[in-house]
């Protein structure tokens, strides 16, 4: 898209022009008295009422005697200026003018007042389209030259009666000499034009008669080619192509001359907006008229092209040799077609010529939006050279300095690249001018110093940094852990061991000095550099930490950067870590099964059941040294290898942690087997797991609730009504209040509730569980005889996996 801020009017505003304007000096205001204004003041404006003839008449007394007062006192009415801005506030066109001032002169005002009053005061009788009948009927009986015709048209206009003067002008275009016409209705249609009302004018000349066959510069063709040319680019600078396009096949079919400016910006108005079939024949239309393009059209044909993969044209030739041969100079077009081909996006090229234009010693006149976009595509590229030397010559160009977050971009690009030189001489000079050198400065400065491996310059600016600035702007932990982290990169030197180790201890005080050891903090530390695309340094702070003497949670950190390496499907990189860490996380239950997990779902089955075994090798009860497996990755375990495995593994991972492993088994354990068993659609298995729940509760190993039974119930009895339970708990949670009301809200669950016999509906509650409400010993012997009472009358020829 061609953007409006590039091309206002089709006319591409330059970063010359953003130089401060020359300052005028001030002048006395003085107010100015003209016919407007004085009929705005006599009437309300409106479509179809206009000033009287005896309020007019009272009007132009009142500007007669304000003149000859003025005149006499020595005070000379403001001269009018051609504004440069439309009714709507948009920029016009330099082509558009004014309307020259009528009442420049009283007396000559007086006598064209006199020869249109009659037929003033007839219009104003009748109203349109009403009376349509008796407004042909006074245009019948005008006999008026085309300046008083000009002259009623444009008092019609004053007055605000927008839709009689477009009928009257349509209707002179088709009954009266066309050279009459034209003369008549130049200035009124430039008043429209100035207040925007481009449809009325469009409508005005799409009934003009063509101009003669042997058109040239007669008045009649000089009219509609100003016109239908203004129109264009009126369109144009709203990014109208459509209207402009109709507008210009209107004027080829009845041969209208149309500006060779109003083409060129057409044609490149149509490229930005992808239709190249109809911007080369734009293209063709002015070599058939013997017409140059303009470098910038053949510019942005030539970069259209070559996206489309199409730079031929006519006979083989190529836009760009048709434009040098039509009198377009090489500099011209290299110089517009820079600015083209950062339009559609071919940065790698446009820089590449301006870096040879610069060695030709030309300078390409680009706007701020090109410079902008520019600067973007080498900041993206890594280019901060080529980024810095744009800045400076669009600060030079602007006259202004570089804003010191852009300078702090191109900084960090060079210091993540080591150019410890470049962040000198850029800081020194940023110095040199006055300024203070803040947190981002020293940031770069110290990181290229030291990924550069100047060890002691870049703990010196440490040094200065920390002791040199108040709290907010002072290093904080990344900045230290990352400023070691450099200096550690390819420390198998002993040399350069022992300095690295010289470097831990100064910066181990500093942190101890800044209450910067908290394992909390590096750990966060360590999850922000995976969050930047940096997990190599997530890895070097959990290598970096026990040599400091700090704690971090590794498991959380590892997380972090396994689903990192998951994201990216980077198996190798997750197998380097798990050896990598492996002397961190030998009892990490949860790590070897985020390790188990994230190898089923790659669908490596061999490494995800080697840290199963690792799993279970630890939890062995003869190894005592081994905390046992939380309840929740046993959990976990069951259901990752339900859904990535086989249903024999979950049977016999549940033996295992009944027999043989220390695992923590409580009734959440329980209840996700049993729903396992009931996924499996084997409700005796379910029973089963429920049996054995029960045993280890009458053992005093387990403890169950009510709302045990109720799940357990729901599962066997009406295995849908858990859905409808999850139903009513996201109820509860989205609205507040129990579970009960949540339920009573569901007319599912109370037809349930109340088909349930009474023995049944003893075990379903729901009511909230209570810490301390479990069941008794006596409830669990009843629990467990209902249980083998709907066991033999509902799974009586059932198998058991169990057996």
């Amino acid at each position: 898209m061609l953007g409006r801020a590039v091309y206002a009017f089709g006319r591409p505003q330059k970063l010359g022009s953003l130089a401060a304007p020359n300052r005028r000096s001030p002048q006395l205001p003085t107010r100015r008295i003209t016919t407007s204004s004085v009929l705005r003041s006599t009437s309300i404006r409106y479509p179809d009422v206009a000033p009287t003839t005896e309020g007019v008449a009272a009007a132009l007394a009142k500007i007669g005697s304000a003149r000859r007062t003025s005149q006499k006192i020595g005070v000379s009415p403001m001269p009018k200026t051609h504004s440069t801005s439309s009714s709507n506030g948009k920029p016009r066109p330099a082509s558009m003018k004014q309307p020259p001032d009528n009442a420049a002169s009283s007396s000559a005002f007086s006598a064209a007042w006199t020869d249109v009053a009659p037929t003033l005061s007839k219009l104003n009788s009748v109203r349109y389209p009403e009376d349509t009948e008796q407004i042909l009927a006074v245009l019948s009986s005008i006999r008026l030259s085309s300046r008083r015709l000009g002259f009623l048209l444009d008092m019609l206009l004053q007055s605000g009666r927008i839709k009689l003067t477009t009928f009257l002008a349509k209707h002179f275009l088709e009954t009266r000499d066309r050279f009459y016409v034209s003369s008549a209705l130049r200035n009124p249609l430039s008043r429209m034009l100035e207040e925007n009302h481009i449809k009325e004018v469009e409508s005005i000349l799409r009934v003009a008669p063509p101009p003669p066959s042997s058109y040239g510069t007669d008045p009649y063709s000089t009219f509609l080619k100003t016109n239908f040319s203004e129109i264009i680019l009126r369109y144009i600078s709203d990014e109208q192509a459509e209207k402009a396009l109709g507008i210009f096949r209107h004027a080829t079919k009845h041969d209208i001359p149309v500006s060779t400016d109003a083409l060129n910006h057409l044609g490149i108005l149509l490229l930005g907006q992808g239709d190249l079939k109809e911007a080369n024949r734009i293209f063709d239309k002015l070599i058939s008229m013997g017409k140059n393009p303009s470098p910038s059209f053949c510019a942005h044909l030539i970069a259209a092209c070559e996206m489309s993969g199409d730079s031929k044209h006519f006979v083989g030739d190529s836009f760009e040799s048709i434009a040098l041969q039509s009198g377009v100079s090489r500099e011209a077009l290299d110089t517009a077609l820079v600015e083209a081909l950062i339009k559609f996006g071919q940065f790698d090229r446009a820089w590449s010529l301006k870096l040879d234009l610069d060695k030709r010693g030309i300078s390409p006149n680009l706007t701020l939006l090109a410079y902008t976009r520019l600067r973007a595509s080498r900041v993206k590229a890594g280019d901060y050279l080529g980024a810095w030397k744009l800045l400076e010559e669009i600060a030079t160009i602007t006259n202004s300095k570089v804003h010191e977050s852009v300078i702090v971009e191109v900084l960090e690009m060079a210091a993540e690249r080591g150019d410890s030189e470049f962040v000198r001489a850029l800081s020194r000079k940023h110095e040199a001018e006055g300024n203070f050198l803040s947190k981002p400065f020293y940031s770069c400065l110290v990181t290229a110093l030291s990924k550069s491996k100047n060890d002691e310059e870049a703990m010196g600016y440490l040094q200065v940094w920390r002791e040199t600035t108040t709290k907010p702007d002072r290093p904080d932990l990344k900045d230290y852990v990352s400023t070691l982290i450099n200096l550690s990169e390819g420390a198998d030197d002993e040399v350069v061991a022992n300095s690295v180790a010289k470097n831990i201890e100064i910066v181990k005080q500093w942190l101890y000095e800044e209450g910067l050891l908290s394992g909390q903090e590096w750990s966060e530390l360590a999850e922000q550099f995976v969050w930047e695309g940096k997990p190599e340094n997530s890895e070097r702070v959990l290598e970096l930490a026990p040599k400091l003497g700090i704690q971090v949670d590794p498991g959380r950190c590892l997380r972090v950067l396994l689903e990192s390496y998951m994201e990216e499907g980077k198996q190798e990189e997750i197998t380097r870590l798990a050896h990598k860490m492996e002397h961190l996380t030998s009892n990490d239950y949860s790590w070897h099964l985020d390790l188990m997990i994230a190898y089923f779902t790659m669908q490596e089955e061999r490494m995800a059941r080697k840290h199963l075994d690792k799993i279970v090798s630890a939890a062995k009860n003869s190894n005592s040294a081994s905390p046992p497996i939380p309840a929740a990755v046993v959990k976990k375990i069951l259901q990752a290898l339900h859904e990535f495995y086989k249903l024999d593994s979950v049977l016999n991972f549940w033996r295992l942690a009944h027999t043989d492993l220390r695992a923590l088994l409580n009734a959440s354990v329980y209840r996700a087997m049993m729903e396992i068993m009931l996924k499996s659609k084997d409700r005796l298995a379910a029973v089963e797991i429920v049996n054995q729940a029960i045993r280890r509760a009458k053992a005093g190993k387990l403890k169950l609730n009510h709302q045990f039974c109720s799940f357990v119930l729901s599962g066997l009895v009406a295995p849908g009504l858990r859905t409808l339970l999850k139903k009513a708990e996201a109820k509860m949670n989205t609205d507040g209040g129990s579970l009960s009301d949540a339920v009573a809200s569901l007319p599912e669950i109370k037809e349930f509730l109340s088909s349930m016999s009474d023995s049944d509906r003893r075990w379903f509650s729901l009511d909230e569980p209570k810490d301390d409400a479990y069941l008794s010993s006596e409830e669990l012997v009843a629990f467990e005889s209902w249980l083998k009472t709907f066991s033999d009358s509902k799974l009586q020829n059932a198998h058991s996996p169990f057996a």
